[in-house]
């Protein structure tokens, strides 16, 4: 197990959620142990108020796995001539 606490705004589809920080009463989910796999899980987990989360990067995507977001502009690497 690979836990990492992050922003509830930083989840992905991909990602595992192991828990979601504050009393289970302040959300709707019953279970916060699940690989979010669709936009309304998505949706609804950064609409629950929650502020952080846990991600368990051992069974789903890292932060860092993220590819930049569609439209963004690419890193640029300056070559020396």
């Amino acid at each position: 197990m690979a836990l990492k606490r992050i922003p509830v705004a930083r989840l992905r589809l991909g990602m595992y959620l192991n828990g979601l920080e504050g009393s289970w009463l302040s959300h709707s989910f019953w279970k916060t142990r699940f690989v979010i796999e669709d936009e309304d899980t998505l949706a609804r987990v950064h609409g629950s108020g929650a502020k952080e989360c846990w991600i368990d990067v051992s069974l789903g995507l890292d932060v860092t796995d993220l590819q930049p977001a569609a439209g963004a502009d690419p890193v640029v690497q300056p070559t020396v001539a």
